[in-house]
Parts: C-alpha cells; sequence; structure tokens
C-alpha cells in the first residue's frame, strides 16, 4: 500500500514538474525589445543577457515597419541594402543612463524580426559599415539571429501579397504600354506633357512604384526643390500629378515630387 501511494505521488511530482516546465518555456519566450520611451512593436523581439551593457541598457528603434520607412532610409546607409527591398529594418543600440552611447555589448543578443526573408546586420563598429548578411532561424513567424554589438538590421526580401490582392505584374522591357496606362520614358507619356504643366490625378487611382533608389523633392525640379527622403527601390506610391519628367507621389502625410527617370506608372494612370 505504502509502495503505491509512493508511486503515485513520484507520477504527480513528475507531472507538477513537466507542466512548469512547459509554462516556463512559454515564459521564456523572446520578449518585446522596448525604445527608449519603453514603447514596443511586435516587428523587434530580442533576448537580452544580463550586463549586455554594465549599468545601462539595449533599446531597439523602428527605422521601416513592414516595407514602410518610418524614418529615413538614409538611416541603412547602404544601397546594396536597399535594393534588396527593406521589409522590417531596426537600431539595436546601447545606452547608459546619462544618455552616453554604448559602443560594445558584452554578449551576444538574439534579435527576432518579423516575418521572413534575409538577416542584414550592418555593425556600427564599422566605417563604413559593411552589410553582412547573417544565418536567421524561422520561430513562431520571426526570422531571428545573434548580432555581436549595436547596429542597424534589417529583414529583407518581399512582402508576402495579403489574400485577397493581386500582385502587379511585372512589365516586360520593350513592350508595349497597355492603352490608357503610359509607362515613364516612353513616347506620348511624361515627356509629351508642355513645361509648366501639371496634370492632376488624385481623384485616378494611379499608381506607381520606384525603379531606382530615388530622392523624393518638394518641388518637381533638381535646382530649387529641397531633398525631403530617399525613396528605396520597388516601392509602390499612390500618384496624384504628373508634370514634364516628373511624378507627384504620397508620401507619409504629405507629398513630393520624383523623377520620372526613375519611377515607372501603373494601372490607372491615364492622362
Amino acid at each position: 500500500m505504502k509502495t503505491r501511494l509512493l508511486i503515485v505521488l513520484v507520477l504527480a511530482a513528475l507531472f507538477t514538474l513537466s507542466a512548469a516546465i512547459q509554462v516556463g518555456a512559454q515564459a521564456g519566450a523572446v520578449p518585446l525589445c522596448p525604445d527608449v520611451t519603453g514603447i514596443t512593436n511586435p516587428i523587434v523581439r530580442a533576448n537580452i543577457p544580463g550586463g549586455t551593457v554594465s549599468g545601462g541598457s539595449v533599446y531597439c528603434r523602428i527605422i521601416a515597419q513592414n516595407g514602410t520607412f518610418i524614418r529615413t532610409s538614409g538611416e541603412i546607409g547602404s544601397a546594396a541594402v536597399l535594393n534588396q527591398g527593406v521589409i522590417q529594418a531596426v537600431d539595436v543600440f546601447g545606452l547608459l543612463p546619462g544618455g552616453q552611447w554604448v559602443t560594445n555589448f558584452s554578449a551576444s543578443v538574439e534579435v527576432c524580426l518579423q516575418g521572413s526573408g534575409s538577416f542584414v546586420y550592418l555593425d556600427a563598429r564599422q566605417s563604413p559599415r559593411q552589410p553582412a548578411t547573417l544565418s536567421g532561424s524561422a520561430s513562431d513567424g520571426y526570422t531571428c539571429a545573434s548580432i555581436s554589438g549595436p547596429g542597424t538590421i534589417a529583414l529583407t526580401g518581399t512582402l508576402p501579397t495579403p489574400v485577397g490582392s493581386t500582385a502587379a505584374s511585372t512589365p516586360v522591357p520593350g513592350a508595349p504600354a497597355a492603352q490608357g496606362t503610359p509607362s515613364v520614358g516612353s513616347a506620348g507619356a511624361l515627356s509629351s506633357i508642355p513645361a509648366g504643366t501639371i496634370i492632376d490625378l488624385t481623384e485616378s487611382g494611379c499608381t506607381g512604384r520606384t525603379t531606382k533608389i530615388v530622392r523624393l523633392r518638394t518641388e518637381p525640379n533638381t535646382m530649387t526643390s529641397s531633398v525631403i527622403d530617399t525613396l528605396p527601390y520597388d516601392l509602390r506610391f499612390r500618384v496624384t500629378g504628373v508634370t514634364n519628367g516628373w511624378v507627384r507621389i504620397v508620401y507619409r502625410d504629405g507629398q513630393g515630387w520624383v523623377s520620372g527617370q526613375f519611377f515607372r506608372l501603373g494601372a490607372g494612370c491615364a492622362f
């Protein structure tokens, strides 16, 4: 009788231990990585060992989220990375309480970016920073890799097409544009618009894509206009107007102009 009771107690203890291990594993999931204000974003998680920054902390600052730059794309600092198509991009850095930047980590930090693609690391300890593609592993909708010090990390590739949407077809070089949908650089398109004439396309539903890294400007010229930002290759924007050699697009909460040499108009852009 005592032997049976002992067996029951042992089995109960093993069951409790197994449950605790499972709970511990769930609780040990990679936590969200906050910025300096304590705000987190689900696109980035990080396993930060204690003492990684002696007397300070490690933070994550969002540069790009789901293919859209929250900050300027110039913070990536590498045309090679931008040309790959940036899905997520984050600055990972150490900071002391007095606001002093930390140039080294005492331990490697595992960082996970939401989505799938190539995991690129630009080490802040290098000048200029050279992109390095790390061996990433997939985990619960994230791509994870370990970095040895502060720097910028980016998940590159192509965003998945949302369910129910149709991916834009890639024009065949030399093929004629569909009727009513001129392509940049073709006869009768932007070059045919008289100088000084702006055709409004706000209500047309016109969209287009950047074909190279291109500067976004305040005006449709390079002489008197200011540069608002630098746009990466192959991002889609809503078009609100065109003029001779230039395209006006919606960008964040405003609008700007890009050169028609580096932009291809899509559907709904008849003029």
